[in-house]
């Protein structure tokens, strides 16, 4: 077989190897129902914030990612209560601030602890 015959072949195998990697269902599959549908429309009431994701977590309620500005902000559409019907916009806090406050003990070298011992 000629290399000019060959090449048709190893194109059509390439094609059909990289096609069945793509058969996994992806978040592009994520169709909301009309009840998620109202409430994203409220979310982007906004001309500012642009839906990029959509996908169900494991108790799939559907989590949106969204654009606004250059920040990214996700929400999760559930019931407000466990057993409600209703689904409501909730949104989640992927950045957790802890409070802080000074301490006394900052760059006095090691402290004692209660048995005598140095930490």
């Amino acid at each position: 077989m000629s290399t000019a015959s060959r090449a048709p072949l190893l194109l059509l195998a390439v094609v059909a190897l990289l096609a069945s990697g793509c058969t996994t269902s992806t978040r592009a599959d994520t169709v909301p129902s009309s009840e998620e549908q109202v409430l994203l429309g409220q979310i982007t009431r906004d001309p500012y914030i642009e839906i990029v994701d959509l996908e169900r977590n494991d108790l799939e309620h559907l989590v949106v990612t969204t654009r606004q500005g250059s920040q990214r902000v996700r929400y999760v559409l559930k019931p407000s209560n466990p057993g409600e019907m209703a689904l409501n916009v909730h949104r989640i806090n992927d950045r957790s601030l802890l409070e802080i406050s000074e301490s006394d003990q900052l760059g006095t070298g090691p402290q004692a602890g209660r048995h005598g011992r140095y930490r």
